[in-house]
Formats: structure tokens, C-alpha cells, sequence
């Protein structure tokens, strides 16, 4: 006879599964830098030691310590933060969690009376089906994609570990009758304390528990124990909390009944997903208010699941993910406001344990409705995996659309890095033109909410950046041009900065540099530099006045780099008496006179007008010029009046007037 797996094989094997799946949906996080509010935390966890940590909250509206004590703790281990180990703790956390998920999905369906089912051998007893189906809906829970891939979530990540782990201890308890199984799981709700305000969910979701036990004897003498014994972590947490420091609470206050109803809205929205995800297509093609379309779904989802667990003979455990969701969405719906709900879709960690729950309850109901071996029973079968097939399908690509996201402002964060540092070493300061601060979809798939991600939130100073991630203050500063923003098919996104303040920008040595938007990422193409004039400028090489007027532009130097692919055209102006309206052409033309390819339009990548030039202000203008046809070609560079067309005077050294108005600079196709 073949032997069966162990028990503790198959555990294994499902281990196995949860890190799987997180990998498969969020392993492009471990390669992501700092990011968002990253830049908030880690200068209080690098002021503090690990004890005053636990004592304060300085500038922070919450108390959190546990987190920061874990940061201060990586921080020391490797003298600095580390994404790979920080964001790789969130990726952990999650796979365990949906371990813990499946773990207390089988043994809480299984709970009859007062006792659990005593499993000694080989693997009787446990719904494998309902295991993998509660874990696999919630590793790949759509609004996850914010809380996972973000390192300054993980106080969402742990406090769901913590109280989760602390339930299994009950369970533990409760299945073999061994009071010793209370202590840790008392212990572990306190820390869930330390972790984020919703541990204080870990005795009410006890009680419910209890409450949703089928044929339980002395139902709610069980509950109202619970409740008593598990009040006492928070009776030891909230006096230390009241002793701290108050700080400024921003958006936690006392809901009025209209944020309520748009709170309750948006978290109907999340439990009722697989209905709800239609809800951005019911808003943008029929134009239908978004909280509208969010409860016409939610209203047929809500159907849906009822009709199914009232027809198929569902126990009083399936009451518990309905109240497991509403306990754990409450604190939010009460306390937080709209605006900051539909943007902290990672609210939703705990809560999604609830809607994981329901669905699979739901599923396991439709399919075991009908009587094992029957053709109806095949067919619900096919039904339900078809069904389930498309809700992962969906919620993967979801998912794998807003780390796409992650991965291109990453990869413009770690740009920005390596260029901020490359001109630190030479003296001289970054400037970024048109970093995007956010990115999100043209096209939502759910009505409420932006699905986007932010990187750069405008409370935070640039320096922060290379402080964050490189230990040391850096010279970089984000400015911002909206009439030389691009607009991109498929997305929406944010600038970072101010508006340029030229006085500023011009007073010391900086290099500019351009945010390109590229068909699958941001490339930052350098466009010149900036900074005090030369003590002793050079002769010029063309001087370019408008018709009428004296000198007005000095062109110092110009050189031109062939490398594959086109040319680099390197320019240095100097301003004698600014032009009302001219605007550079570089035109690269070839040996019949005919242009092959340009690059027209004001210095520094389009935001410099000359007429905000200060006389005697000297730029470096850089101009990248793609080139296809492989012949020679040479450059012709000048000005032009942009009112009318016509090129300015160009005049040479000798001081005779230039063929065509335009120096002429000869080089080769690579």
C-alpha cells in the first residue's frame, strides 16, 4: 500500500505554495528602493535609540515603536537601511500570513461544540481545498499591492501577523485544552499593540470567534471570558500610550455621517471585489457616479454570496468573515477621513483575511452543494474554477500593473541617485525637471480610489532622497515645468517640486537634467548646466542680435559627440542683452543641404527661456539629436524670433555675417 504524505509534509508543501505565489506577484519589490513616507520614518528611527524609541513619537501622529525598533535594528546591523532586507521582511511577512490564513481557515470551519477534531496522523481532518483557497485569495487580494511592495507599510503587514498568530495560539488552546497556549497568544496581542493601533481588534475578533462557533455549548460565557482575559494587553498598553507626548492627530477625528457613507462605501467595494472590480467600467462608459456603481455591485455580490450560503446549508461559522471584515474596517470607517481612505488601500490588510474567508466559504458552499460524483457536482466544479481562474487572473494583472509602477519610479529614483551623486563629487548640484511624484491608470478598474502609487510626497525635502539611501545629505533639487509636461496614453501621473526659481537654481554650479517618459520606463537625459558666469569668458564664437536691436547673445563654445544612435550637441550661451522671443535651432544637415534631423526649442531642455536671462548669465545647453541616416552630416546651430520665424543675425569672430545666419560645426555619422 502506498503510504500517505505526513502531516507535516504537506504543511510544508503549502509553505512552500504561500512564498510562491508572493514571489510571483511581488518579487520585484526586493529590487525597489525608499520610497513615500520611508523618508519620514527612518530620520525618527535614526535620531532614536531602540529605547527611546519605545518612549516617544517626536514629530510622528502615531505610536508605533515596534516597527521602528525593527528598522533600528537592520539599521544597525548593516550601519545603514537596507532595501533588499527591509522590503524583503514585508514579502515575508506576507507569504506567513497567508500560512496563518489557511492554518485558521480549516481548523475554524471545523470547530463543532466546545471541542476541535484531534489530528494525529496523516492529514485527516484538514480542508486542503479551503486552505489553499483562503490563502491563495489572500496573498493575491488586489488593494495588497500598495501595503506589500512598501516598506513603510509594514506596521499593516505585522499587526495582521501579530493578531493572526495570536488567534492561532487561541485556537491552540481551545483545541487541546492546554491553558499554557493563552500566554503567547496574550503575549502577541500586546505586540500587535506596538505594531499599529488596530491590535486592539485581537479581543473582538476573539469574541467573534467564539460567537460563530456552530453548536458551541455556552456560547457566550466563552465570549464574554474572552473578552475579559484578552482586554488586558490593551489595559497595560493604554496607559503608556496616554503618558506620551500628544502630537497633532491630522486626519484621525470623529467621522460625520457623510464620511461614514463614503468610508463604508469604499471598503463594500473592497469586500465585494470580484463584483466590484467592474465598477471603473460602469463609471467611465456609462457614467455612472462612482459611489453608485460601487453599490450596485456591491448590492449583486452581497446577493450572490447570501443566496449561495443560505441554499447550501451553511454553518453559523460563516457568519465570521462578514463580522471579521466589519470589525476590522470599523476603526477606519469611523476615524479617518475620505480623502485619506481611498488613498490607503492598504487599510484593507486585515480586513482582506475577512473577504479571503467569505469567497472561498462561498465557493466550497457552491460546489459541495451538490453531491460528491454527480454530474451537478462536476459541473459546479467546472463553474467555480473557471470563476476562480478569471478573479486571479485579474487580480494578478492588477496587481502586476501597479508594480510595473513601483519598478519605473523605482528605477527613476535609483537615476536620480547615481546622477546626484556624480555631480556632488565635482561640486556641483542636481536638478531634475519633471520627475513624476505619482503614477496611476487612465482607466481604473474599480470606481472608487486612485489604484496609483505615490513616490514623492511634496512634504518631503529633496535632500531626503540621497540622505535616505546614501547616509549623506546630497545637493538635488526637483523642479517642475507644465509646458514641457508630456502627456502619456495610458496614464496619469503627478510632477514633483516647485516651479523654478532661476535666481536660485543659477547661483551655484548645478547640472539640469530632463525627465524623459519612455514607452516602459523614465530616462533622465542630461540638458546642460548652470551656475555664475565665467570670470573671463572667451571670444565667441557667433554673436546673434535681433533686427534693430543691439548684441543680444553670445554663443562661448559649442561642441558636437557622435555616438551611436545620434549626436550630442553641447552648447555654452551667453546672455548680453536678452532677446524679447528666440528660440535655439540645431539642425543636423547633410552634404545636399537637406535637414536629416533637429533639435529646436529653448535651453535646458525646453524651460529656460532667454528672455528670463540676466545679462551676462552664462548657460551650458545640452541637446541630444537622434540620427538614423549613417552619412556625414554637420551642424548648424542659431537662433530665431519665435513671433516671426526669422532667424536672428548671426555674426562671427571677424565679424563678418554667417552663411544662413547659423555657426556651422562639422562632424561624421557614427
Amino acid at each position: 500500500m502506498k503510504a500517505k504524505p505526513s502531516t507535516s509534509l504537506l504543511w510544508l508543501l503549502f509553505t512552500a505554495f504561500c512564498v510562491g505565489v508572493t514571489l510571483l506577484l511581488y518579487s520585484a519589490a526586493l529590487s525597489l528602493p525608499f520610497f513615500f513616507d520611508d523618508f519620514v520614518h527612518f530620520p525618527f528611527v535614526e535620531a532614536n535609540s531602540q529605547a527611546r524609541i519605545w518612549l516617544t513619537t517626536d514629530e510622528l501622529a502615531y505610536y508605533r515603536p515596534l516597527n521602528f525598533s525593527i528598522w533600528r535594528l537592520t539599521y544597525d546591523l548593516y550601519g545603514r537601511h537596507n532595501p533588499l532586507i527591509d522590503h524583503g521582511l514585508n514579502l515575508l511577512l506576507h507569504a506567513l500570513n497567508g500560512l496563518l490564513v489557511g492554518w485558521l481557515a480549516t481548523w475554524l470551519w471545523s470547530w463543532r461544540g466546545d471541542r476541535f477534531p484531534v489530528v494525529r496522523s496523516a492529514a485527516p481532518g484538514v480542508d486542503w481545498w479551503r486552505v489553499y483557497l483562503s490563502a491563495v485569495l489572500f496573498l493575491a487580494y488586489p488593494f495588497s499591492y500598495q501595503a506589500v511592495p512598501w516598506v513603510g507599510s509594514l506596521s499593516h503587514l505585522l499587526v495582521t501577523f501579530l493578531i493572526l498568530l495570536s488567534l492561532v495560539c487561541y485556537v491552540q488552546m481551545r483545541r487541546t485544552d492546554q491553558a499554557l497556549w493563552g500566554m503567547p497568544s496574550l503575549l502577541l496581542a500586546l505586540m500587535a499593540l506596538f505594531a499599529h493601533e488596530n491590535g486592539v481588534l485581537v479581543m473582538p475578533l476573539i469574541v467573534l470567534l467564539e460567537l460563530t462557533t456552530p453548536q458551541a455549548v455556552r456560547r457566550w460565557r466563552k465570549a464574554m471570558k474572552g473578552a475579559l482575559i484578552w482586554s488586558l494587553p490593551l489595559a497595560i498598553y493604554l496607559p503608556i500610550w496616554l503618558r506620551l507626548p500628544r502630537v497633532e492627530q491630522g486626519g484621525l477625528f470623529s467621522n460625520s455621517l457623510e464620511g461614514v457613507g463614503q468610508n463604508s462605501a469604499y471598503f463594500l467595494q473592497g469586500l465585494f471585489y470580484p463584483f466590484t472590480a467592474f465598477g471603473g467600467w460602469l463609471h467611465s462608459r456609462w457614467g455612472i457616479q462612482d459611489i453608485t456603481a460601487v453599490l450596485l455591485l456591491s448590492t449583486l455580490g452581497l446577493a450572490v454570496a447570501l443566496l449561495v450560503q443560505i441554499r447550501n446549508h451553511a454553518t453559523l461559522r460563516s457568519l465570521l468573515p462578514w463580522l471579521w471584515y466589519l470589525v476590522a474596517a470599523l476603526p477606519a470607517i469611523l476615524f479617518l477621513v475620505f480623502e485619506y481612505v481611498i488613498n490607503g488601500p492598504r487599510l484593507l490588510m486585515l480586513a482582506s483575511v475577512g473577504a479571503s474567508w467569505l469567497w472561498a466559504d462561498v465557493t466550497l458552499l457552491f460546489v459541495r452543494g451538490a453531491r460528491a460524483g454527480s454530474r451537478e457536482y462536476t459541473l459546479r466544479a467546472a463553474v467555480a474554477v473557471t470563476l476562480l481562474a478569471l478573479l486571479l487572473l485579474h487580480n494578478g494583472r492588477f496587481i502586476h500593473e501597479r508594480m510595473t509602477y513601483h519598478q519605473v519610479l523605482g528605477s527613476g529614483f535609483k537615476q536620480v541617485i547615481a546622477a546626484t551623486l556624480a555631480a556632488n563629487e565635482i561640486g556641483e548640484e542636481t536638478v531634475v525637471i519633471n520627475f513624476p511624484s505619482w503614477l496611476a491608470p487612465k482607466r481604473p478598474s474599480f470606481a472608487l480610489g486612485h489604484e496609483g502609487v505615490l513616490f514623492w510626497p511634496d512634504y518631503v525635502p529633496h535632500e531626503m532622497l540621497m540622505a535616505t539611501h546614501t547616509g549623506q545629505f546630497g545637493d538635488l533639487s526637483f523642479i517642475r515645468d507644465d509646458a514641457t509636461r508630456p502627456e502619456l496614453p495610458r496614464n496619469f501621473y503627478g510632477l514633483t517640486g516647485p516651479q523654478p526659481q532661476w535666481d536660485q537654481l543659477t547661483a551655484v554650479p548645478a547640472q539640469v537634467l530632463r525627465t524623459e517618459y519612455l514607452e516602459d520606463g523614465l530616462a533622465l537625459l542630461p540638458v546642460g548646466s548652470v551656475g555664475p558666469e565665467m570670470q573671463e569668458s572667451p571670444r565667441p564664437l557667433a554673436t546673434f542680435r535681433s533686427e534693430g536691436q543691439d548684441i543680444a547673445m553670445n554663443l562661448l563654445d559649442a561642441h558636437v559627440s557622435p555616438v551611436p544612435g545620434g549626436v550630442w550637441v553641447d552648447l555654452l550661451w551667453q546672455s548680453v542683452a536678452p532677446p524679447v522671443q528666440a528660440t535655439v535651432f540645431v539642425h543636423l544637415v547633410d552634404a545636399a543641404g537637406q535637414i536629416v534631423a533637429q533639435a529646436d526649442g529653448e535651453p535646458l531642455g525646453g524651460i529656460y527661456q532667454f528672455a528670463r536671462w540676466k545679462p551676462g548669465e552664462e548657460v551650458h545647453d545640452r541637446r541630444w539629436v537622434p540620427l538614423v541616416v549613417a552619412e556625414d552630416v554637420s551642424v548648424r546651430v542659431g537662433l530665431y524670433d519665435r513671433a516671426s520665424g526669422e532667424r536672428l543675425t548671426a555674426v562671427g569672430p571677424d565679424g563678418l555675417q554667417l552663411a544662413e545666419d547659423a555657426l556651422r560645426l562639422a562632424t561624421s555619422a557614427p
